[in-house]
């Protein structure tokens, strides 16, 4: 129960602050918004198809899922930095990453199979979104006029950011670690990943509750 109110706090936060902001949700926003319900999804199926082998693609794993959620988690990431920028040589470039972390991303499955955890994909993905949203917070910050510490997308993009720096050394290291160090490898997933992904979506939650109080100063009705 301990391990499993840790692993949830973060993206129940924010799960709930979404919901309360979600009616002044700009479509940028929104796609935020979906990417969280994508993860608790996945979350949840994670532990269905190991507590009922006969509905699991591959028995005594649920990595497949992990896999199979990638491309849309980075889908729904990427796509907000889409509508951030408008011009279309920026966001053709952003296409191009998204299709390049794609090709990673499928490759290691072909030679993998989608049972193991692709955790390259994962790395590219990490790489792909640091790069992103690095140049959104930069942009943000960069942006007299706008008040950073009540600014959402800021709050969102640190969060992001922190998330994949900590966790690109570990996911290049995971399977390495499985196999040789699996005790370490369990702490450092719990440390590391675990922690980092409540420590970003709590900062996603923070982003919404912006959202919804600069919207209600701005004296927009409900």
């Amino acid at each position: 129960m301990i391990r499993l109110t840790y692993e949830i706090s973060g993206i129940l936060v924010a799960l709930l602050m979404g919901l309360y902001a979600f009616r002044y949700l700009t479509s940028l926003y929104k796609f935020f918004f979906y990417q969280l319900i994508a993860y608790i999804l996945t979350y949840m199926l994670s532990y269905v198809v190991l507590a009922f082998p006969s509905i699991n693609l591959y028995p005594g794993s649920n990595q497949w899922l992990f896999n199979l959620d990638m491309p849309i988690e980075t889908g729904l990431l990427v796509w907000p930095v889409y509508l951030y920028y408008k011009s279309s040589r920026e966001r053709l470039l952003i296409l191009l990453g998204y299709l390049i972390f794609l090709g990673i991303l499928l490759s290691e499955i072909i030679v993998e199979g989608l049972r193991v955890f692709a955790n390259y994909g994962a790395v590219a993905e990490s790489i792909l979104l640091l790069i992103l949203y690095l140049i959104v917070a930069y942009s943000q910050f960069r942006w007299e006029n706008n008040p950073w510490k009540s600014a959402p997308l800021i709050w969102v993009s640190v969060g992001i950011l922190i998330y994949f720096v900590g966790t690109v050394p570990y996911l290049s290291l995971m399977h390495f670690l499985n196999l040789h160090y699996r005790i370490l490898s369990y702490y450092l997933y719990n440390v590391i990943t675990v922690g980092l992904s409540n420590l970003r979506y709590i900062m996603l939650a923070i982003g919404f509750w912006f959202i919804r109080h600069n919207a209600q100063s701005s004296g927009i009705n409900e």
